[in-house]
């Protein structure tokens, strides 16, 4: 059962990544929240083809290895995900959310918990602090002391906070729904492995379609602007 879902998952993941290029190639205004969602979906589908290849793979230095890049990568997403939050509400002409000083904290804020990723993982992510786990199918590695790393939750703590701003400024709920059901499983309710996979391919979507409404919008904005100012001129 496990390794089915783990298929969906990375079926799902891989629609996402297509649908990020398919934004990028229609020439709409691109901007770093873009690139960087299409680099977080393709660190989380290495993550997930590393899971499923463990089987064929079998115990040894080799998968234990893959699976230390993969946590590595997953540590990396959150922080870089910070920026897209706030890229969003730029895109949706949210007041305030384009200023320097809104981009100066956010950029900093991204780097610091970085930076505490980075931290973490160097301390408690290493190949003798994994072991295997064998489980419907599929084979992969975990820390032996699972901890949720501080800059996870910070950053999760710090997307709640936009995407509740999103919600607030623009009324797309998206966003919201996609972190909080993160936050609630990485802070409170920490799920089976395979169901905090699967919610964060939720949580993926939601940026996606949040990414793609979020251009229309922008678009849809910047034009109106124009023809106010033609409409003046004339």
């Amino acid at each position: 059962m496990e390794l089915i879902l783990n298929i969906g998952y990375i079926a799902a993941l891989l629609a996402a990544f297509e649908r990020i290029r398919q934004v990028m190639r229609e020439g709409m205004p691109q901007f770093n929240g873009t690139t960087i969602l299409f680099t977080a979906v393709g660190a989380l589908l290495i993550d997930r083809v590393v899971i499923a290849a463990g089987s064929l793979l079998g115990e040894g230095e080799l998968l234990a290895g893959l699976n230390l890049g993969r946590l590595w990568l997953g540590a990396m997403v959150p922080p870089l995900l910070i920026v897209t939050y706030v890229e969003f509400t730029g895109r949706l002409k949210v007041r305030g959310a384009r200023t320097k000083t809104v981009s100066a904290v956010v950029w900093g804020l991204a780097w610091l918990i970085f930076g505490l990723q980075v931290w973490h993982s160097a301390t408690a992510l290493t190949l003798d602090g994994l072991s295997p786990v064998q489980s419907g199918g599929l084979l992969y590695y975990v820390p032996q002391l699972p901890l949720t790393a501080p800059g996870t939750v910070a950053a999760n703590t710090v997307g709640l906070v936009f995407a509740l701003f999103i919600l607030l400024r623009s009324t797309w709920p998206l966003p919201l729904i996609g972190i909080g059901l993160v936050w609630l499983e990485s802070v409170l309710f920490p799920q089976p492995f395979i169901v905090a996979q699967g919610i964060e391919v939720i949580w993926i979507w939601t940026l996606v379609l949040t990414d793609w409404w979020a251009q229309k919008i922008g678009l849809r904005i910047d034009r109106g602007e124009l023809d106010n100012r033609l409409d003046r001129l004339g």
